[in-house]
């Protein structure tokens, strides 16, 4: 399978598992009778952290993928193998960093109680 076939099955695959969550999101919702904050909140959130989480992951395959097409180059000079290597170190840092972002983030968004929050107390009719 040549690269740009695997970039397309890896898009294809990042979209349906957008559409997944969704689907799950929204069949959640329509079985709720009452208004709960904290239950529409906890299937928000992690129907977001499954979405950002997947953004991840398919970034992270996208660059293995390109390194992957890249290094086995044919009388590539070392001095190009050389940084084709450093950008690859510096990618897997950045997306450690964004991963390690990203963990930080809904660690702390996991930790909210929305049933303190003034505008939660709304019953539906």
């Amino acid at each position: 399978m040549n690269a740009f076939n695997q970039y397309v099955e890896l898009g294809q695959k990042w979209a349906n598992g957008q559409i997944g969550i969704g689907k799950g999101l929204f069949e959640a919702i329509r079985g709720i009778e009452q208004f709960d904050a904290g239950l529409i909140w906890d299937k928000s959130l992690a129907a977001y952290q499954a979405a950002v989480q997947g953004n991840l992951d398919a970034e992270v395959a996208g660059a293995n993928l390109w390194f992957e097409e890249v290094v086995p180059v044919q009388a590539m000079p070392a001095n190009a193998l050389d940084v084709v290597k450093q950008m690859q170190d510096m990618t897997a840092e950045v997306t450690q960093a964004q991963q390690s972002a990203v963990d930080n983030l809904f660690d702390l968004l996991h930790k909210i109680d929305v049933k303190a929050l003034p505008l939660t107390n709304i019953q539906s009719n």
